[in-house]
């Protein structure tokens, strides 16, 4: 069995106008929530080890703030590949990068932007991507489960939901 955390980066900071999309930083909102989003990527039973992340500055913030948590909470290195093809990537584009993933990593994270990570995870949930699109606003997780043994057996429409956390919902199930 293989399992794919999809993290969209947290929410970015529009104080800087002159800066292009690709710099925008996390903003103070987003720090906070990836924060909790970490802590509950932490609380999961199967961990990632291995991360694929956009370049883009808040994808990378998030990603280090992840990493980071699960380096304190869990002694976990996780292998961190950036890699350009995420930003302004296509469902197309995350599927091959997904499926040349090692098969000795069973669970794997990626970080990532909208459209793409919504489209991306409708495809594989096996969602027809003009009715029921599954929606993944900023700092939000999901994990999707595969009955496969090697991530190149990874197609769309095998993929079998096991959570979908929005920032809002990591707060509170941190509470408890």
């Amino acid at each position: 069995m293989k399992t794919l955390y999809l993290l969209r980066h947290a929410k970015s900071s529009w104080n800087h106008v002159e800066l292009e999309d690709f710099q925008r930083p996390l903003a103070p909102r987003g720090i906070r929530a990836t924060h909790d989003v970490a802590s509950v990527i932490s609380s999961f039973k199967d961990l990632p080890t291995l991360a694929y992340c956009s370049p883009a500055i808040r994808a990378k913030e998030t990603m280090n703030l992840v990493a980071e948590s699960l380096a304190q909470m869990h002694q976990i290195s996780l292998a961190v590949e950036y890699r350009a093809e995420i930003y302004d990537a296509s469902a197309i584009s995350l599927l091959s990068l997904i499926q040349f993933t090692p098969p000795t990593e069973d669970h794997i994270l990626l970080v990532g932007h909208n459209p793409s990570l919504e489209e991306f995870a409708s495809l594989l949930l096996g969602t027809p991507t003009d009715q029921s699109f599954i929606r993944i606003p900023t700092a939000t997780v999901v994990a999707i489960c595969f009955f496969v043994s090697d991530w190149q057996q990874i197609e769309y429409g095998i993929g079998q939901l096991q959570a979908l956390i929005p920032m809002k919902w990591a707060g509170r199930l941190l509470k408890k």
